[in-house]
């Protein structure tokens, strides 16, 4: 299991991100959307930062974060990447999703909760309404991207609870139905 890390960590991962990637369509996503929606912040405790960008910015943030010291241990490319750096003395995660255009109404994201980017049932076909276009934020001094309607994606991603302060896997599961996130609670 991955470590939980304050939010000052988190914070600070996220705020770096946003400084190097100023140029890049990128947006919070996952669990980093459900915190900023909900508490103005990144989760209190989260083992990562996720952000989701159009795979066609894969290189392009590859090469801006690797030179600045992000190293990436996991990679598949065009599909996801979890880069790694120190903040405070703790490694910080940083999970970047790349989607794809689906249709003139929907991107695809492959890895999502599942990570079985090869397995097209797995996939989420995300509404583009509700991501595009993309909004920018003021993040502790930093401009921070995020979705369209930010609440819808909350929703979408975790149902009418996304205001409950819920564990994943002690109080609900995800998983991918019929391409969308499908809420199981406990």
């Amino acid at each position: 299991m991955k470590e939980m890390l304050d939010r000052e960590i988190n914070r600070e991962n996220l705020k770096n991100a946003a400084k190097l990637l100023y140029d890049t369509d990128y947006m919070v996503f996952f669990g980093t959307a459900l915190g900023i929606h909900r508490d103005g912040d990144v989760l209190l405790k989260d083992d990562d930062v996720d952000l989701l960008a159009n795979s066609s910015d894969y290189t392009n943030i590859k090469t801006q974060l690797l030179a600045n010291g992000y190293d990436l241990p996991i990679e598949v490319e065009g599909v996801f990447c979890q880069y790694t750096k120190k903040v405070n003395g703790k490694t910080a995660l940083l999970d970047f999703y790349f989607y794809n255009d689906h249709d003139s109404d929907h991107v695809i994201e492959k890895w999502n909760f599942s990570g079985d980017y090869s397995n097209p049932s797995n996939y989420l076909v995300i509404p583009n309404s509700i991501l595009f276009d993309i909004k920018t934020m003021d993040y502790f001094g930093v401009k921070l991207k995020i979705p369209n309607d930010l609440e819808a994606v909350c929703i979408w991603l975790y149902g009418e609870k996304y205001k409950e302060p819920l564990k994943k896997d002690i109080d609900y599961d995800h998983r991918v139905t019929n391409n969308k996130p499908e809420i199981v609670y406990k």
